[in-house]
């Protein structure tokens, strides 16, 4: 089954649409970006999203103190690391915690030889030292699409499937929408796709907000594909 993550979310508003979607996970920004939110802003809305839905903290070169600072306020089931972070601050931030959270990869397709880097680290440890990557393009975060071809040639390597379900090992992003979804995820076979600007509208205030039908409509047509 892939997953669907909705990422960037600001507002009570886009928490009402998520409620009534039901995403696999949705992701709140504490990294410089125009839909970064606060700590508090963050409780707020966690509080009134629905509770099957797991939440995502997207951070980017954070220094650790600071991400220790924010799960200790709020309720997150996964850390997305979308920086420069390297094996010594992902293994320093993993022994800082104290309860159940995942520790999500996102690299850029340039950098997509990682993966079996850390695939490699993982299998030499007891636990794993990353538990999904992300793949986004060449600059991360921006919402451009990329070329597949480099995944597809990449991901022929039979160790970097999942067994469980024969998808390729990572979460896919960069500039998905619900005009491109289908063609991207049966190029690139992900188990899980994170999606933000691809759904998101001009609101009255010129502010870009997460639109209702596009968040439905990319969401039907996933679970169409699980289906």
């Amino acid at each position: 089954m892939i997953k669907i993550k909705i990422c960037g979310i600001t507002n009570e508003t886009e928490i009402e649409y998520l409620n009534i979607l039901k995403p696999d996970y949705v992701g709140f920004l504490f990294t410089k970006s125009k839909r970064q939110i606060d700590v508090n802003k963050a409780k707020i809305l966690i509080n009134l999203l629905n509770k099957d839905i797991k939440t995502v903290g997207v951070f980017k070169d954070n220094p650790i103190d600071e991400i220790l600072k924010v799960i200790k306020e709020i309720n997150l089931n996964a850390i997305q690391l979308h920086g420069e972070e390297n094996e010594n601050y992902i293994s320093s931030l993993k022994g800082s915690l104290n309860k159940q959270i995942e520790i999500w990869k996102a690299l850029s397709i340039n950098n997509i030889e990682e993966i079996e880097n850390y695939n490699l680290k993982n299998n030499n440890r007891e636990d794993k030292l990353v538990d999904n990557f992300l793949i986004d393009g060449s600059n991360p975060g921006s919402g451009e699409t990329f070329s597949l071809e480099k995944i597809k040639n990449y991901f022929g390597k039979q160790s970097l499937k999942n067994t469980n379900n024969k998808k390729n090992n990572f979460i896919l992003a960069g500039g998905l929408s619900p005009e491109n979804i289908v063609e991207r995820i049966e190029k690139a076979n992900p188990i899980g796709i994170d999606v933000s600007s691809g759904v998101e509208i001009v609101d009255d205030n010129e502010k870009q907000t997460k639109s209702f039908d596009k968040m439905k409509d990319l969401i039907e047509k996933v679970r169409a594909l699980n289906d």
